[in-house]
C-alpha cells in the first residue's frame, strides 16, 4: 500500500534543488529506502515521490556538518555549515603552545570520525540519535536529545547542565583540553563518565547506561 504525504514534508532533492513544500501535500510516496552516508545508516529513510528522491533534512544535515534551524516567523528552514572552531594560540611558554596544538589535532581527528547513531538509554530504546566520538578512551556525546530530563539553561553566553546532582558549565569559547568534561566544538559535548555513564556500540546502536 502506497503512503500519502498528508502534512508538511521538507526534503532535499538528490539533484540538490529544493522542493516547494506546498507542492508535496497529497503526493504519493512511491518508496522509502535506507540512507547511508559514509558507511553509516541514518535514523530516517529517504523517500521517492514521482521519481524524485528526497532525504531528511535534520539527519542528513547533522551528518554533513550543517546546523539546521526552523525560523518560525518566516516559516523557513536554514542550513549553516558548522565550521571547526579555530583556537588562537596564546603567548606563553613554547612547550605549552605545542601541547595546545597537539590537543587541537586530537579533537579535530576524533570529531571528524564521530558517528551519529540511535541509542538505548538504561535499557530503553529512545528512538532518537546522538553524536558520539572517543578521545583518549573517553566517550563524548552531543547533549541534544540525551538529557531531555536534565535541567538545562542557555543565557546567551553560558550553557549550564545539571544532571545526577552535578553542574556543568561551558561557553562557546570553552575548547577541548585533556581531562575536560564539558566543552564546545560546533555544539556542546560532555564526557559520559563525568555524569556516571558509559557507552558501547552494538549493531550500529549506542548502548548507554
Amino acid at each position: 500500500m502506497k503512503k500519502f504525504i498528508s502534512g508538511l514534508i521538507i526534503g532535499i532533492l538528490i539533484t540538490s534543488s529544493v522542493a516547494a513544500n506546498s507542492d508535496m501535500i497529497g503526493k504519493v510516496i512511491d518508496a522509502t529506502y535506507p540512507l547511508v552516508i559514509d558507511g553509516n545508516v541514518l535514523d530516517k529513510n529517504a523517500i521517492v515521490v514521482e521519481g524524485t528522491s528526497y532525504i531528511p533534512v535534520r539527519s542528513a544535515s547533522d551528518k554533513f556538518g550543517y546546523d539546521v534551524k526552523f525560523i518560525e516567523t518566516s516559516k523557513i528552514i536554514t542550513m549553516d555549515k558548522i565550521e571547526s572552531p579555530v583556537v588562537e594560540e596564546e603567548s606563553g611558554d613554547v612547550m605549552e603552545e605545542v601541547i595546545q596544538e597537539q590537543e587541537i589535532s586530537v579533537i579535530e581527528k576524533a570529531w571528524h570520525e564521530r558517528k551519529r547513531l540511535p541509542y538505548i538509554m538504561d535499557g530503553v530504546n529512545t528512538k532518537k540519535a546522538i553524536e558520539i566520538f572517543t578521545v583518549d578512551g573517553n566517550h563524548y556525546v552531543s547533549i541534544n536529545n540525551l538529557f531531555d530530563t536534565a535541567e538545562q539553561n542557555w543565557n546567551g553566553t553560558t550553557f549550564t547542565l545539571e544532571y545526577n546532582g552535578k553542574t556543568f558549565q561551558a561557553t562557546e569559547d570553552t575548547t577541548y583540553k585533556e581531562g575536560i568534561d564539558f566543552f564546545y566544538y560546533g555544539r556542546f559535548y560532555i564526557k559520559l563518565s563525568a555524569v556516571g555513564l558509559n557507552a558501547k556500540i552494538q549493531n550500529d546502536t549506542i548502548v548507554i547506561g
